[in-house]
């Protein structure tokens, strides 16, 4: 696990502002406001290429990823409720992971640390 931490040179208190910003719009989702993953995504592609090679780059790239894995499983799912009941289980599951992966880049970038884009599921 990459728990690369900034050196104080390089922290920039605006983009980590920002950052937990958008973490809370994707949090709002649990809270009926279903287009605020929409939003946080069109933030994230808006600030992806200013933030250029840092930390705060793996975060947009971090929920621009689990915006469309969530969307991706989410599409899967439907048919399957129609179908067999068996999607209930694979939205839960896609719900828990879109709540886990905002908390933990929040958590994250809360202390000024990297994630991993790649990764399915990191681990404290």
């Amino acid at each position: 696990m990459n728990t690369q931490q900034l050196p104080p040179s390089r922290i920039d208190p605006v983009a980590r502002k920002y950052l937990l910003i958008m973490y809370a719009l994707n949090g709002l989702f649990f809270f009926g406001v279903v287009i605020t993953p929409i939003i946080t995504l069109i933030l994230a592609y808006l600030k992806q290429t200013e933030w250029g090679d840092s930390i705060y780059r793996d975060h947009t790239q971090y929920i621009i990823r689990t915006f469309w894995v969530s969307l991706i499983a989410t599409i899967v799912s439907v048919p399957l409720i129609l179908l067999f009941g068996a999607g209930f289980l694979t939205m839960t599951l896609v719900t828990v992971w879109f709540g886990y992966r905002s908390a933990f880049g929040a958590w994250r970038i809360w202390k000024y640390e990297t994630v991993n884009p790649q990764a399915w599921l990191e681990l404290p």
